[in-house]
């Protein structure tokens, strides 16, 4: 028995090859740069909702993607640690937990584990223990935190800006 391809399926091979490669290096962080961070749940009205900076101590939105300063965030560090989140417009701020939201406070080294499923990217807490999400998907809705659902709730993409 041989288990040699002939080489009219060596085609095939070569894309579920490739297939495999791209998947295996897409799963993975997100490399430092700046980004619009874009909820995979969009409005009734089918509209792209994004993660929003409103200030500080204040908790963080999801709201229509505008391309307004306040929906830019800075991802810095290396992408296969815990990363440090900034809003663009203030960036001795980070992300921080909240009363089961996120908000903004002043940076003291808060950093978030994003990470790309598939699916789209999960933000985790350094210690990997919960989710930013979405409750609800609406213009002006609260960024969730809390224990991870594996639903589209807590997945994001990212577009670089």
């Amino acid at each position: 028995m041989s288990f040699a391809l002939s080489l009219r399926s060596a085609p095939g091979v070569l894309f579920i090859y490739l297939l495999f490669l791209n998947c295996l290096l897409s799963v993975g962080a997100l490399p430092p740069g700046v980004y619009a961070i874009i909820s995979n749940v969009f409005s009734a009205e089918d509209e792209a909702l994004v993660i929003t900076y409103n200030g500080v101590n204040q908790p963080v939105t999801v709201t229509v993607w505008t391309d307004n300063p306040t929906q830019h965030w800075v991802i810095g560090g290396d992408d296969t640690e815990p990363q440090c989140v900034s809003p663009e417009s203030a960036q001795d701020l980070q992300p921080a937990w909240g009363d089961n939201f996120v908000t903004v406070l002043l940076a003291v080294n808060y950093v978030w584990t994003i990470s790309n499923h598939g699916t789209g990217y999960t933000i985790q807490d350094g210690g990997l223990t919960v989710f930013w999400g979405v409750a609800d998907a609406v213009d002006g809705a609260g960024v969730t935190i809390g224990p991870g659902t594996g639903d589209e709730t807590q997945r994001w993409s990212f577009e670089s800006v």
